[in-house]
C-alpha cells in the first residue's frame, strides 16, 4: 500500500485492512522513537495512544496530504512524549495543520 488520497480515504472510512497496515507500518517506528525515553511499562500504551489519536485525527479530517503522514504522526508522538515528561505544563499547543510546502521547508531546514 502507498500512502495516498485513497489511503487517507480508506482510513477515515474505518477500512480495517488499511488501518491494519497503518498500524502495522508505524507501530515499531513509534516505539523506536519512545525508546529510551519512556519508562518500559508506558511505551506499549504510548503507541497505542499514538496510533488512535492519528486515526481519530485522520477521521476529523485533519490532514489532508498523504504525504505528510509520517510528520502527522511525529508530531502526536512528540506531543505525547512532552505530556510525558511534563513539559507542557498546561500550554496547549495549536492542531497541526502542515501544507506540503511548510513541510518541505521543514525538511530542508530552512527558516
Amino acid at each position: 500500500m502507498t500512502f495516498d488520497r485513497q489511503y487517507l480515504a480508506r482510513l477515515r472510512d474505518g477500512d480495517p485492512q488499511t488501518t491494519q497496515h497503518l498500524n502495522g507500518h508505524f507501530r515499531r517506528l513509534i516505539r523506536l522513537k519512545f525508546w529510551g525515553r519512556v519508562k518500559p511499562e508506558r511505551e506499549e500504551t504510548l503507541v497505542d495512544k499514538v496510533l488512535a489519536i492519528a486515526l481519530e485525527g485522520i477521521k476529523r479530517g485533519e490532514l489532508a496530504d498523504a504525504d505528510c503522514l509520517p510528520a502527522y504522526i511525529c508530531r502526536i508522538c512528540s506531543d505525547q512524549l512532552d505530556a510525558e515528561s511534563g513539559r507542557l505544563a498546561g500550554k496547549i499547543r495549536p492542531p497541526l495543520s502542515v501544507t506540503r510546502e511548510q513541510l518541505r521547508i521543514l525538511l530542508a531546514g530552512q527558516p
